[in-house]
């Protein structure tokens, strides 16, 4: 089960994000994944994508530049629900596998951030107008 903590975007709209419970193997999973990223060449980054918020909810694959320099082999952005003045509620799963503090940025500017320290899937449920991933930030 995870826990939803909530945040605010980088314009203000509340957001969530799933963080996984600690538990006695993910304390291995810190120490084993810290070590795979000393000395990995892990810099910061910005990196424009194309990532349309659908209502499947299906794993799309990354370019190899994007997994590469983001990181990031896959991802889903599914729409919920949509409001009557058009904002959509979605929710965007990924996998990571280098730890950064990440930036999402949707098609009005706006940001979702989620700092990562375990490898693995994450997710951030967020409303917007323009719901689409367009750029990535990653420090």
């Amino acid at each position: 089960m995870t826990t939803p903590e909530t945040f605010l975007s980088t314009r203000g709209r509340g957001f969530t994000v799933s963080i996984a419970p600690a538990g006695a193997d993910s304390s291995a999973s810190v120490e084993s994944n810290d070590a795979a990223n000393l000395g990995s060449g892990k810099e910061d980054f910005g990196i424009s994508v194309v990532w349309k918020a659908t209502g499947d909810g299906l794993w799309e694959l990354n370019p190899d530049i994007v997994k590469d320099i983001a990181s990031i082999p896959q991802y889903s952005l599914k729409t919920n629900s949509a409001d009557s003045d058009g904002t959509k509620h979605c929710t965007l799963t990924f996998t990571n596998t280098k730890h950064y503090k990440y930036t999402f940025y949707d098609e009005t500017g706006d940001g979702y951030e989620n700092n990562i320290f375990l490898n693995g899937n994450h997710t951030i449920d967020y409303t917007s107008k323009k719901p689409d991933i367009v750029f990535i930030t990653g420090s």
